[in-house]
């Protein structure tokens, strides 16, 4: 890197710092007065809080980072103009496109920094966040509760099967009283139902297992359905990240949308 690169980025990046930190504390020191009188509902310790923010702050810095590093750049030009120090590098036969380059790198490297966050901090911010909240609830139940969605419907398109769980837990993955059925290629649906579900490395294990397979001509009897008490099924490719995203992307309203964040790993599994 030459000298003149250099130089250009840390008056750059001084500027950057300032920015962005007085962003973050004055975020931060608005939220805290605005959500102090929860946090002691709540009964978090000192520690709680400060994870809680820290848990928090990828999504504010992606919101942010941009206008900081705007403000920064305009900061840095402006300081150079007042010294008549681009007149000079421009008189030294530096081009106006080499004297870009290390703000163009540096956006670049910010803008994959921004996509980073975007993709794996993000999108789980907020549910990290209420899981801090919820840290010092006296009642269990009502940590647990939070960890299920009732009444689940979920389809996946691309092998035109469709599933109906009564709750599906978040956490650890397990399905209560799920419902699966498809048309085979012949045109006989078949349908799977169980008592619950667990998602182990080799695909879904079910528990109370029932199997009917529906023939393809109207007014036909289904053979006997097939029953046991443990079942796997490693030829269903649903994930729980698939039915996550359902839940996710499916089940935002207007008011959540503004605050939802969605990573490209679960739009592309919602479709």
């Amino acid at each position: 890197m030459r000298l003149l690169d250099r130089y250009l980025l840390r008056e750059l990046l001084i500027p950057f710092g300032y920015c962005l930190s007085g962003f973050l504390i004055f975020w931060v020191s608005f939220d805290l007065l605005t959500e102090l009188d929860d946090f002691q509902r709540q009964k978090l310790h000192a520690a709680d809080v400060a994870e809680y923010y820290a848990v928090r702050t990828p999504e504010l810095i992606v919101l942010v980072l941009p206008v900081a590093f705007l403000l920064a750049l305009l900061y840095a030009l402006t300081n150079h103009a007042r010294h008549q120090e681009l007149t000079a590098i421009r008189a030294a036969g530096v081009s106006l496109w080499r004297l870009s380059l290390p703000y163009g790198l540096l956006g670049l490297f910010l803008s994959l920094v921004v996509l980073g966050l975007n993709e794996w901090c993000v999108p789980d911010a907020v549910a990290l966040a209420e899981r801090v909240l919820d840290r010092r609830l006296p009642d269990p139940a009502a940590k647990t509760s939070r960890q299920w969605e009732s009444k689940v419907g979920f389809t996946n398109t691309r092998e035109n099967r469709k599933w109906f769980i009564a709750a599906f837990n978040r956490t650890t993955f397990e399905l209560i009283n799920p419902h699966i059925e498809w048309t085979l290629p012949d045109g006989a649906r078949r349908v799977l139902v169980a008592e619950r579900a667990a998602w182990t490395p080799e695909g879904w294990a079910f528990t109370n297992f029932q199997e009917t397979v529906y023939p393809p001509t109207r007014g036909t009897d289904p053979a006997p359905p097939f029953q046991t008490n443990l079942m796997f099924m490693p030829e269903l490719t649903e994930t729980p990240d698939q039915i996550a995203s359902e839940i996710k992307v499916g089940r935002t309203g207007f008011k959540e949308a503004r605050r939802t964040q969605f990573s490209i790993r679960e739009i592309l599994n919602y479709k």
